[in-house]
């Protein structure tokens, strides 16, 4: 079942793992539109109104490999917003082009497009960030 009310969605799941699922994915991008997924509350409504951060996921290149772990990269992301997890093929390290990093952001924040990373000794590498919902202009 859908409702729809001002930009709100309800869903109903037929068995729990299903519901687990979906909140496990975190908010979606779709049409280069956030859908940010949160269970079901009493004061979803009032939640919505006073949304002031949401989770995206951010893409980071070139990082160096000894960052590639849960703190490397959460320090790194954490120039963004607060670090939330990792997806699965940036945990297992089966993709290594990039890592997917969630974090939640105050929703007027700024979002930088590289981030200076001091890697040894005053040298200093850039990590590219991208945000798959964020067209450019």
């Amino acid at each position: 079942m859908k409702l729809q009310n001002n930009n709100l969605f309800l869903f109903t799941f037929c068995n729990e793992e299903d519901k687990e699922k979906v909140l496990e994915l975190g908010s979606q991008h779709a049409a280069n539109r956030l859908f940010v997924i949160r269970p079901w509350s009493l004061h979803i409504e009032k939640e919505i109104i006073n949304l002031s951060t949401i989770p995206i996921w951010i893409i980071l290149r070139k990082v160096p490999k000894y960052l590639w772990n849960p703190e490397g990269l959460g320090q790194i992301a954490s120039v963004v917003g607060i670090p939330l997890c990792l997806d699965r093929a940036t945990e297992e390290g089966s993709r290594l082009g990039y890592a997917r990093v969630c974090v939640e952001i105050n929703y007027q924040s700024d979002l930088p497009c590289t981030i200076p990373y001091d890697v040894d000794d005053g040298e200093v590498t850039n990590i590219d960030v991208e945000y798959a919902w964020l067209v450019a202009t």
